[in-house]
């Protein structure tokens, strides 16, 4: 939601040049950025909550992150395994629940105003 919003709001932003929108990977990468710290942190602990990963571990709202990640990912994983035990979805269900997702696609004029229309009903 924040991604599109940020991606919409450049396209405003060129829309009076009459030029082609071109968006570099620096562009989408610090979109991406700017989206991601605009997400709630209860947004995140909600997830993590209804996915069951929290089932266990109480959650402290305050922001307090080391300047260096240490931690490897390996230890991470093995970690993860053992927050979700008392779940049926396994660490790698979590990560590749959307590795069949389609994530880009050419839409017509026609699929546009379908998908409008859509949302406004």
């Amino acid at each position: 939601m924040h991604f599109r919003k940020a991606l919409v709001m450049k396209m405003i932003e060129n829309a009076g040049e009459n030029n082609e929108i071109k968006i570099n990977i620096l562009d989408t990468v610090m979109m991406i950025s700017t989206a991601w710290d605009a997400v709630p942190l209860n947004t995140i602990v909600n997830c993590f909550r209804h996915t069951g990963f929290l089932s266990s571990v109480t959650i402290q709202e305050e922001d307090h992150f080391e300047d260096e990640d240490n931690i490897p990912l390996a230890q991470l994983i093995r970690e993860a395994y053992v927050v979700n035990t008392d779940s049926n979805v396994t660490f790698d269900d979590f990560v590749d629940v959307d590795k069949d997702l389609a994530t880009w696609g050419e839409l017509t004029d026609e699929d546009l105003v379908m998908n409008l229309k859509g949302l406004q009903t």
